[in-house]
């Protein structure tokens, strides 16, 4: 849904920049195609939107592949193909993230909730923070995906926010977070005011979701004074780096509960369905519980 209107927003943009009535085929190398992209990509640059001009071009790349393909353009060189100077001299900027060292403090200033935010955004970024999992996936948890039989939460492959592919929707492509016991006291306080909706985390105030907002966490954060300081994706970071330094548990067993898929990458990566659910459970357990010894507290006082 996210990259379908990501995609399309680029796209109108580019519209725009070359016009809506020139025909594709004026975009062919031999008819200077290759020179309009690479001009509309330095005035994006230009304006300071490195990353966002690169990713354009993949789009246009994407078209220009379908339209050879269709007999809409001369078939012969992507107008589009990477420039070997892309990204040269860029330095990406990544997520904040705060040191374990830190945390402590992040999670006295949770509990003064200077912001006044609501109990259900305080709760869900208790959950978020235990649960390892991007935040588009969490505000978009349902309780009939939790499986009581298995203390275990399965998030379907087509959920957005798990950064699945297309074509991965089968149930080996299915997120499980194992939960502990205290994510268990943080699920039984929110099914006390949204049990009976279908939505762990809905929000009758919302105007563009049921649920929260995937941007409620970050706004929280920044408005806590954890701009530049701290964002939702930074945080796993400080769980990738604090699970293998201070916990000891195995990088593959971390990474699959966060939810990356390097495992199912590359030829071996078709016949690799391992989970370490055992170990993943093992890691959960320790986690959450190292949380609360840094200081989180897990229940949070009426507003």
């Amino acid at each position: 849904e996210t990259t379908w209107s990501d995609r399309k927003n680029k796209l109108n943009q580019m519209l725009k920049f070359f016009g809506e009535d020139l025909p594709i085929s004026e975009m062919e190398w031999e008819r200077r195609g290759r020179q309009r992209v690479l001009g509309m990509m330095k005035v994006m640059e230009n304006s300071g939107s490195i990353n966002h001009a690169g990713r354009c071009r993949q789009v246009l790349k994407s078209i220009f592949d379908y339209a050879m393909d269709q007999d809409l353009m001369d078939v012969g060189r992507n107008p589009a193909n990477k420039p070997q100077t892309e990204g040269v001299g860029h330095k990406p900027k990544n997520n904040p993230a705060i040191d374990w060292k830190e945390v402590p403090q992040f999670f006295n200033d949770l509990k003064e909730n200077s912001p006044n935010s609501s109990k259900l955004t305080r709760l869900a970024i208790r959950f978020y923070l235990m649960s390892c999992i991007r935040v588009g996936a969490i505000v978009r948890l349902e309780w009939d995906w939790f499986d009581e039989s298995e203390n275990l939460w399965v998030i379907p492959a087509s959920t957005t926010g798990l950064k699945n592919k297309l074509m991965n929707t089968g149930k080996e492509y299915d997120h499980l977070i194992p939960v502990s016991p205290e994510m268990r006291q943080v699920m039984d306080e929110l099914r006390t005011f949204t049990g009976f909706q279908k939505y762990v985390f809905y929000s009758p105030e919302g105007k563009k979701y049921p649920h929260l907002n995937p941007e409620t966490i970050n706004t929280y954060l920044s408005r806590l004074g954890y701009k530049d300081k701290l964002t939702g994706h930074g945080w796993r970071r400080v769980v990738v780096t604090a699970g293998q330094e201070i916990g000891k548990f195995d990088r593959d067993w971390i990474q699959r509960q966060i939810g990356q898929r390097e495992h199912k990458q590359g030829a071996i990566g078709v016949y690799d369905r391992t989970q370490f659910l055992d170990q993943r459970r093992e890691f959960m357990n320790w986690w959450t519980k190292e949380l609360v010894t840094q200081g989180m507290d897990i229940s949070v006082e009426n507003n």
